[in-house]
């Protein structure tokens, strides 16, 4: 019998979207053709997502952003635009590592992000996730003046199963110390990338071999409950209900991609991403009983009963 059920607690779902251009720049089929898709999916799931937008991205689609909120799922931000790696030369595609950029630099991207969305959405915005999740301590700590009050750029299986924290002012990917910690709750990512070495990318280290969606990832579907299965296990021993972070991208439930031959591996999984996410979702449901919360709600719940910092309850 699993912890959840003996404990009589029901574990956390979140789900979370980009909306943004595809691999290829100029593409934004995921976007036109594979949001209406997910949102529709999530109804019947009664699912509530967190949609990580561009700013740019979400301006040029009114429709497609009036439909996510009206649905009642919250959007957060991924940055402002997807042409930044033609201005600043960094990345193979879609935006830059925001950790490469200079001071003045980051906060003017992420704050000019920040108002746009919240002009479009006429919403205070308090979710973000990292494009490529590439993070640091700067950015974190700009990102927590700026008001935001949760972030999810940290990779679980990458650094070890992980529970929500509060990184600490010295070093992001630790928790509290002497140096103090930020407001803002990081929340790991349960699934997106797939892990065999340690590189450094520019001045800062990086885990990764290549980045893998949750579609590309049911192929190996066993793999991805194994995971699920490690989280539940680390939550027990820490006395928690088991939390599981999904990253999506927009592009991975859209059949017959354009740019397929440039990405093949990508446009591979999601030809049948839709199936497969499905079939991930009635598993999780069956064998975790999870609630499906945004990322904004998950953190109002979060310091209420369980941070070992601000929890009455701990």
């Amino acid at each position: 019998m699993h912890f959840d059920k003996v404990k009589g607690m029901k574990g956390f779902g979140l789900i979370t979207l980009t909306m943004r251009n595809d691999p290829i720049p100029s593409s934004f089929e995921g976007v036109e053709k594979g949001l209406p898709v997910f949102l529709e999916l999530f109804r019947r799931y009664s699912i509530r997502t967190t949609v990580f937008a561009k700013a740019r991205t979400a301006q040029r689609y009114p429709e497609i952003l009036d439909e996510i909120i009206n649905r009642g799922n919250e959007v957060g931000c991924c940055g402002y635009r997807d042409d930044m790696l033609e201005i600043y030369g960094k990345g193979v595609f879609h935006s830059p590592d925001i950790p490469t950029l200079k001071p003045h630099a980051k906060r003017s991207y992420l704050k000019s992000a920040k108002s746009l969305l919240e002009r479009l959405i006429s919403h205070k915005v308090e979710s973000f996730s990292a494009p490529e999740l590439a993070m640091d301590t700067e950015t974190l700590s700009i990102l927590d003046r700026l008001g935001f009050s949760v972030d999810s750029s940290f990779c679980s299986p990458t650094y070890g199963n992980r529970v929500p924290y509060h990184p600490s002012k010295r070093d992001w990917q630790s928790t509290f110390d002497r140096e103090g910690m930020f407001n803002i709750l990081e929340v790991p990512i349960t699934a997106g990338f797939h892990v065999s070495k340690r590189e450094r990318v520019g001045f800062y280290d990086y885990t990764f071999e290549q980045l893998h969606s949750v579609p590309f990832r049911l192929d190996k579907m066993d793999d991805l409950i194994k995971i699920c299965d490690q989280v539940q296990t680390c939550w027990q021993d820490y006395g928690f209900p088991p939390i599981f972070v999904l990253l999506l991208h927009s592009w991975d439930v859209v059949k017959s991609l354009s740019w397929k031959n440039k990405f093949p591996l990508w446009a591979k999984g999601a030809e049948h991403g839709e199936e497969k996410l499905e079939k991930l979702l009635t598993i999780i449901d069956e064998r975790y009983n999870v609630r499906y919360l945004t990322m904004s709600e998950f953190r109002r719940i979060w310091e209420t009963k369980y941070c070992p910092h601000h929890s009455c309850a701990r």
